[in-house]
């Protein structure tokens, strides 16, 4: 091989090498995008999906308020006719007052229903069943006057302190906030 054909191979090499460098500093810069694009794109997702699991965490927050606060009405009128069907008293509750509590309880547990979990749906649902028990117990006592049935209104009021409790327990468990005591 003569001088000008080794001058034209160097060349070549030289035009080639300046041409795959470029090619490869190219492949590697889309390559440092594309991952900086994914490592950006998880990034948006976990912001995403925090997102809306403190929406979600807000609202179960707010239909279990509703629930407690309804349900807490609800017994409390019951536990009050309990009292004044037991001593005789004139009812210091109006059968309106017991319908709209539980009308009240019925539309907070549809609501909670959307956010809540089926562990503390569970217990709410024990609870309101046994308190819906307790109301036509009363409305069956007060049409026969049978005081048999006041002994079992009288045992799903307790049983109906321990499932208020419970259900609170249970809704506190999973908004993750454990150990605040009774309130």
């Amino acid at each position: 091989m003569d001088a000008s054909e080794a001058t034209l191979l160097v060349a070549v090499a030289g035009v080639l090498g300046t041409v795959a460098s470029g090619a490869l500093a190219n492949h590697g810069s889309r390559k440092t995008k594309m991952a900086e694009l994914d490592h950006m794109e998880r990034q948006w997702r976990a912001t995403m999906r925090a997102e809306q699991h403190r929406h979600r965490n807000s609202e179960m927050k707010v239909a279990y308020v509703e629930l407690n606060r309804t349900a807490r009405t609800f017994q409390s009128l019951l536990q009050r006719h309990v009292r004044n069907l037991t001593e005789g008293t004139e009812f210091a509750v109006s059968r309106e007052q017991e319908d709209e509590a539980r009308n009240a309880v019925r539309d907070a547990y549809s609501e909670a229903q959307l956010f809540g979990t089926e562990e503390t749906l569970a217990v709410a649902s024990r609870h309101l069943n046994n308190l819906y028990a307790m109301h036509r117990l009363m409305m069956k006592f007060e049409s026969t006057g049978d005081a048999g049935i006041l002994d079992d209104v009288r045992a799903r009021t307790e049983r109906s302190r321990r499932e208020i409790g419970e259900m609170r327990d249970s809704m506190r468990g999973d908004l993750g906030i454990l150990d605040q005591g009774d309130r």
